[in-house]
């Protein structure tokens, strides 16, 4: 497994080796991002879905000039402190709070355009690489005077952390990874200094707050039925073992995707050649006996077609490696797969992991200092659309990576000075 996970991750090693080799291709990044904000009608989209205003600076200028930011390895105060930005636009400090707080903005439809454009504007691969992942990230918080943080469970960590969970369902498909839809996440243990605003509930600002309260594996079937009426071609959607569960596996069929999944060990029962069984009764008394190692996978697997009460039959594919002593499972909807061919493709859910590892350590995910639910949301969505201009850039000069070392500092930072500016406040 772990030599799968390398091998389709490539991020770290081969993506420094990429872009030292190809590092001449990167020598005016600032060209590169205007041309892939024109490219992609960023501007356009900005601007139909509510980022318009009828006096001041215009909300396109500054949420452009905050989507800069981690190029030019800026903090947020550089908007109204650094000659770059005074140049442009000599906007003060109330003014890009104020654009944050703006509740006139979707920014749900504006990242799926981004991205369906995106998508579309890259040469296509075949349909069983098309893939949908979801998972979830925690973005812990300092402060307690925050509109709805509360404390969180951090599965990672096995601790409860004060902050906001972050459910984010995105397009994979084996070169670059784009970022489709997501939701922020409270839970009912808060501090008593946090806090929600009263709002008039048909504003989408009020509709995003409440998702917050909502379960996340119901948003999660809304998410990826937006992605089917939207036309995401995808084959399968891949999730981990928290959120495995018959409900979501069959909603999510029903949708017209297939699941690839880990499951829980629990006292769910399967129904094998007649009888009713548990995972840890089938393993023990099937599975095991007809475990056969795998070289390629450097795993013992066993593969067995299995019957979901009220649903249809599904393969399971126990797995345990050489030395561990516990073991996994997995699940597909395809029961044309192999054993092997879906360990493979779950292995690539691994994608999402380095995007959310990008996007905390490079691009400013989680660094936002407002506690204001509507500014958070924003920051966030920055993040996101940062995210898929950089995979958009990548893709369109052929490394098939994430954005990884992208900020060498020697190669990679915009050099503004003396230089004529990136084409976004025009």
């Amino acid at each position: 497994m772990k030599d799968i996970i390398e091998s389709i991750s490539h991020f770290q090693g081969e993506l420094v080796y990429n872009l030292n080799h190809h590092r001449e291709k990167f020598l005016h990044l600032e060209h590169d991002l205007g041309k892939a904000v024109k490219t992609l009608n960023l501007s356009t989209y900005l601007r139909c879905c509510g980022a318009a205003k009828t006096k001041g600076y215009p909300l396109v200028h500054l949420f452009y000039a905050m989507l800069l930011l981690p190029f030019l390895n800026k903090t947020f105060t550089a908007l109204w402190r650094h000659f770059f930005f005074l140049e442009h636009l000599r906007a003060r400090k109330d003014t890009y709070y104020r654009a944050l707080k703006y509740q006139g903005i979707h920014w749900r439809a504006l990242i799926s355009r981004l991205c369906l454009k995106a998508i579309a504007s890259v040469e296509p691969v075949p349909l069983r690489e098309k893939l949908l992942i979801a998972d979830d990230t925690i973005n812990p918080k300092r402060g307690k005077r925050i509109e709805l943080t509360s404390y969180v469970r951090d599965h990672t960590h096995g601790r409860t952390v004060l902050g906001m969970s972050h459910l984010v369902l995105s397009y994979f498909d084996g070169k670059s990874l784009f970022p489709l839809d997501f939701s922020i996440h409270t839970s009912s243990k808060r501090p008593k200094e946090s806090f929600s605003k009263a709002m008039d509930g048909r504003t989408v600002a009020s509709k995003r707050r409440k998702e917050a309260f909502r379960k996340k594996t119901d948003l999660l079937i809304e998410m990826v039925q937006r992605a089917w009426n939207h036309g995401v071609d995808a084959c399968f959607v891949l999730f981990d073992s928290w959120f495995a569960s018959p409900k979501l596996i069959r909603a999510v069929y029903g949708i017209g995707y297939e699941v690839i999944c880990q499951l829980k060990r629990n006292n769910f029962r399967y129904l094998y050649q007649g009888q009713s069984y548990t995972l840890k009764r089938l393993y023990r008394e099937v599975a095991q006996e007809e475990m056969h190692y795998l070289p390629a996978l450097d795993l013992y697997t066993c593969a067995l077609i299995v019957e979901i009460p009220d649903f249809h039959t599904v393969t399971l594919v126990f797995s345990k490696s050489k030395k561990a002593t516990r073991w996994v499972v997995f699940l597909s909807t395809d029961t044309s797969l192999t054993g092997q061919q879906i360990i493979e493709t779950y292995a690539k859910r691994w994608a999402i992991e380095l995007f959310f590892k990008d996007c905390k350590q490079l691009l400013h995910f989680g660094r936002e200092q407002n506690q204001d639910f509507d500014a958070i949301l924003a920051h966030h969505s920055l993040v996101f659309i940062r995210y898929i201009l950089l995979a958009y850039i990548l893709r369109v000069k052929g490394i098939y990576s994430v954005v990884g070392t992208l900020f060498e500092k020697r190669y990679f930072r915009l050099k503004f000075q003396g230089r004529k500016s990136p084409n976004c406040f025009n």
